[in-house]
């Protein structure tokens, strides 16, 4: 399937390697016998590679690739840098809206510091088909992050590493250029600049970038001013202007601007079309606290009998065991439990764990590929102990079974008790 993928901040290795670039030309300086020319090219080399690291590589810039749907995961190829696979373990907020390419899915990856991964898809099959694999539910769940603009101490940072940088080419060109001396005020120049840009990181290493945050309750607004929340409901319209977002609210309140300026080179704030996305998502948000969403799939018969309702894990499986039998038998007298519904429930990350973990047990055998069907959906489960309590439930041995539901209640209880 084709999607146009977002991501300026990349995959972990992308960003990493230019890290090495600065302790490998130490090291090769240091250890290597190349001669003295080509030993104060590599400290040269060293001392740049560290000045230039945090701008090196740029944003990496939104292309079309391929998705690739496997149980907990969606692996995208053919998207050059872009390649990766997105875990459903790692995802700790998600949010779609309607755009004009499309369906947009808005992902906050728990290793890109605010800066979203964002998927634009054909459809809501599509979609469905992403959210199915990451375990996300119809609604979306968590909170999304959209960084505005860079981290304070940015610009100083880069004018002082500029600086650095500048007496690093310096020192190599009066070295080689020149002759004699006259390189090492170049290297000082350096050497300040550096270690004043260090003292300037570590100063602000603390403070955290402006940022737009899309949470249950409303949208949080967090920059130079300070943070606020708006309820979804209070939002009348989102007007994007040249250097920001104005959160137009319903009178007699003012507009909220915040400033989201366009970038183009470092992957904190947004691009023109990343601020136009954040626009429809915010926007959706909205719409949806206003009553336009499409509803949410139902079931329709009597699923309450899936409820443990305390019963001793052995009972409970023994009694869904019995319940089976029920599922698509209109004669029985209490009432059938219909298919359909069953895999509702089971398909629905937001449902009740044991509520999945009993649709789960009752569905396992229902075809030959209906255990198939439900290993996967397992897969996508993002909490582990969930997916560890329904893989427990599908133990067709129900004295195993509940003897492990009962082990996995009793360490979860120690967990909390001990928090």
């Amino acid at each position: 399937m084709r999607a146009k993928v977002f991501d300026p901040v990349g995959p972990p290795l992308y960003r990493l390697l230019p890290w090495l670039l600065s302790p490998l030309a130490f090291v090769a300086a240091c250890a290597l016998p190349v001669g003295e020319a080509a030993t104060f090219s590599l400290f040269i080399a060293s001392g740049l590679f560290l000045c230039l690291t945090p701008f090196i590589p740029p944003r990496i810039a939104p292309r079309e690739a391929e998705l690739e749907f496997h149980p907990g995961y969606v692996a995208i190829k053919k998207g050059g840098r872009l390649n990766q696979k997105i875990r459903a373990k790692d995802i700790l907020g998600a949010t779609t809206a309607l755009v004009p390419e499309g369906v947009l899915l808005t992902l906050n990856h728990k290793k890109r510091k605010n800066v979203p991964i964002q998927l634009v898809v054909k459809s809501l099959d599509e979609v469905k088909k992403v959210r199915d694999a990451l375990g996300i539910g119809h609604d979306g769940f968590g909170t999304v992050f959209f960084s505005t603009e860079p981290q304070t101490g940015r610009t100083g940072d880069a004018v002082l590493r500029g600086m650095a940088a500048t007496g690093f080419v310096g020192a190599a060109a009066m070295h080689f250029i020149e002759g004699g001396d006259g390189y090492i005020a170049f290297v000082v120049m350096a050497i300040i600049g550096a270690l004043v840009g260090l003292l300037v990181k570590a100063s602000g290493s603390s403070s955290v970038a402006p940022y737009v945050a899309m949470r249950a309750d409303g949208v949080h607004v967090f920059g130079p001013l300070g943070w606020r929340v708006i309820p979804y409901a209070a939002i009348a319209g989102i007007e994007e202007q040249p250097d920001g977002i104005a959160i137009v609210l319903h009178p007699p309140y003012p507009p909220v601007f915040v400033k989201a300026k366009p970038t183009t080179f470092m992957y904190q704030g947004l691009s023109r079309e990343e601020r136009t996305l954040a626009v429809a998502q915010l926007l959706s948000a909205s719409q949806r606290a206003h009553g336009a969403a499409p509803p949410k799939p139902e079931t329709t018969t009597r699923v309450d009998i899936l409820k443990r309702n305390g019963e001793a894990p052995r009972s409970w499986l023994a009694r869904l065991d019995v319940a089976a039998q029920t599922v698509g038998n209109q004669s029985y007298r209490g009432g059938s439990l219909d298919e359909a519904d069953l895999w509702t429930i089971l398909e629905d990350p937001d449902a009740d764990v044991e509520m999945r973990a009993a649709s789960a047990r009752l569905l396992k055998d229902r075809s030959p590929d209906a255990r198939v069907r439900v290993d996967t959906i397992i897969g996508a489960v993002r909490q582990e102990g969930a997916q560890k309590r329904i893989r427990i439930a599908l133990t067709d041995d129900l004295e195993i079974a509940g003897r492990e539901l009962e082990t996995l209640e009793q360490e979860e209880m120690r967990k909390m008790m001990h928090r």
